[in-house]
């Protein structure tokens, strides 16, 4: 499917309006006037599509409503050439009254409808977004063919061209004629015309177009031309036409399918005039009827579709968009991060050492308070320099290249517990890890995971009495989710969102160590492996932290 996005009228619309550009949209209207009327049916010579009418709007739409010349001009030469007499002064008057008539209410139309709906749809949508789309039809095609029709039909009556008792019918048919052609050949050349520098075709899509058109012509042809067994309405076959619709939407996007709209219009419209096919039957009036409603829905079935379709990818690269904006604003942050925190490891190390030599050489020229404050500066670099270590790991988790392996939680556990009791041989701590317990996942982004959650463990135990830790896998199908549980002093739920943002403490540096990093480092490790991480506790009763892992690693 073709993803595009449509220019604003006003970016569309040139500084200013050449007279080629109005010679060309005269020429233009003159034979999609000459097409209409090869189908206009008594009385008033009107017709039941008017390709013209689309060609306004869509001139409208792109050049904006100084291209009005154009239109007024074009209706004159395009509707005249069906009843223009210049035999007398009094034929002469008559025609330039209807016709002039019939050119103000298709300049009219056309900017009526351009202006309603210009106004509530936004640039890059134009009709092809929901509320673009229903004011095109309500505004455009219904109100605006209403004014074309009242003015048109009112200059034929007015110039004796048509008795004022045929005013109602003619009205009826040129309303729906005008409101059938902007449906059908409006969108289509905007589909053509706004996606135009945005798509790309290699060959083989092509042909595979050129062929879906060519059967749409086939089935159109064959399918509405014949006709079928009379037990069955034959205008029911048109049905074949809407699931082709619905998947040249999906499949192409609006060129084509707005394309296969205009050939089911054009060869319905033809083999109706010509008295054969689905749509034909004794009754003009009847023949009208379907094929209108048919054109109709199919128009406006394709429209709103192709309308929700332009909304989807408009909003999926809206937040394409967002996401790589979002992502390059943190890879700079982190790599801001990592920068000056791995600048700031020199200065910090040596304010500490010096300060450590300091208290150690001049101890005993130090009074108590002196000492204190070099204690001071040494804690304080020390902690410094574990926010620095916590900072650049948390960085670093964010980009290192994902080796997912087979794991061995059991032994990995064991070894963290290991390395804990021997930098705190005091602190006994009775211990439960589940045997077998594996997991899918990159081992050295895993030991952080595992490293912090029973280092915090073992940390919040420490005031404990009997304290106690245990770690488990829980199975549920296919899905596995690991635990690591304390009876430390636990934590208020009201603030467990807070516990896996950054720099975020539920206790302070003078009750508990730590940076207040180290649980969001978990979580962006968990996350950057498809898994959540999470947590439940309760004040004086302990805590436990839970995560699980995607299904693809």
């Amino acid at each position: 499917m073709e993803k595009s996005i449509f220019k604003a009228p006003d970016e569309l619309s040139s500084p200013d309006i050449h007279w080629w550009e109005v010679a060309l949209l005269i020429v233009a209207y003159f034979f999609a006037a000459r097409l209409g009327q090869l189908v206009a049916i008594p009385p008033g010579n009107v017709t039941p599509f008017w390709p013209a009418a689309g060609i306004i709007l869509y001139a409208v739409i792109i050049k904006g409503p100084r291209i009005w010349p154009g239109i007024w001009l074009g209706a004159i030469v395009g509707n005249g050439w069906a009843y223009a007499s210049f035999e007398s002064v009094e034929s002469t008057l008559r025609f330039l009254l209807s016709a002039n008539l019939n050119g103000a209410g298709d300049t009219l139309c056309a900017i009526f409808g351009f202006h309603m709906i210009k106004r509530a749809v936004r640039p890059s949508g134009l009709i092809f977004s929901g509320a673009g789309a229903a004011r095109f039809i309500i505004y455009a095609a219904l109100l605006g063919s209403m004014i074309s029709a009242t003015l048109g039909v009112t200059g034929l009556c007015a110039g004796g061209f048509l008795p004022w008792s045929d005013f109602s019918y003619t009205w009826i048919t040129w309303t729906v004629g005008d409101g059938v052609g902007m449906l059908v050949v409006t969108p289509l050349l905007l589909a053509w015309h706004a996606t135009h520098h945005r798509t790309h075709y290699t060959k083989a899509t092509l042909w595979e177009q050129a062929a879906f058109l060519m059967l749409v012509t086939l089935i159109a042809i064959f399918g509405f031309g014949l006709k079928f067994n009379q037990a069955m309405p034959n205008y029911l076959v048109s049905y074949i036409a809407f699931p082709i619709l619905v998947w040249s939407s999906f499949r192409y996007g609006g060129r084509i399918a707005f394309t296969a709209v205009a050939i089911f219009t054009v060869v319905a419209i033809i083999e109706t005039a010509a008295g054969i096919g689905i749509f034909a039957s004794p009754s003009l009036n009847e023949s009208l009827i379907q094929l209108q409603l048919f054109i109709a829905v199919a128009t406006t079935t394709t429209l709103f579709l192709n309308a929700v379709i332009f909304e989807r990818s408009f909003a999926e690269e809206s937040l394409r968009r967002a996401n790589t904006e979002l992502e390059t604003a943190n890879n700079e942050l982190e790599a801001f991060s990592y920068s000056v925190s791995h600048d700031l490891r020199t200065p910090v190390r040596a304010t500490t050492s010096f300060s450590q030599l300091l208290l150690q050489e001049a101890h005993d020229k130090l009074d108590e308070a002196e000492q204190d404050y070099l204690r001071r500066i040494i804690r304080a670099g020390k902690h410094m320099a574990e926010l620095i270590d916590d900072v650049i790991t948390l960085s670093l988790v964010s980009h290192q290249t994902l080796e997912p392996k087979t794991i061995d939680l059991t032994v990995m556990s064991h070894d963290i517990i290991n390395e804990l009791s021997h930098v705190q041989p005091g602190h006994k701590v009775d211990v439960e890890i589940q045997d077998g317990m594996t997991a899918r996942g990159d081992p050295r982004l895993l030991r952080i995971v595992m490293a912090n959650l029973i280092s915090n463990a073992w940390k919040y135990t420490e005031r404990q009495t009997q304290p106690s830790i245990a770690i488990r896998q829980e199975d549920y199908g296919a899905d596995s989710v690991y635990s690591v549980r304390d009876n430390g002093i636990g934590f208020d739920e009201i603030y467990k969102d807070r516990l896996f943002k950054v720099f975020q403490r539920l206790h302070s540096s003078d009750e508990f160590s730590g940076t207040g990093i180290g649980l969001a480092t978990v979580q962006r490790i968990i996350h950057r492996h498809g898994g959540r991480a999470w947590a439940r506790g309760k004040v004086g009763e302990g805590a436990s932290f839970y995560f699980s892992l995607g299904t693809n690693y």
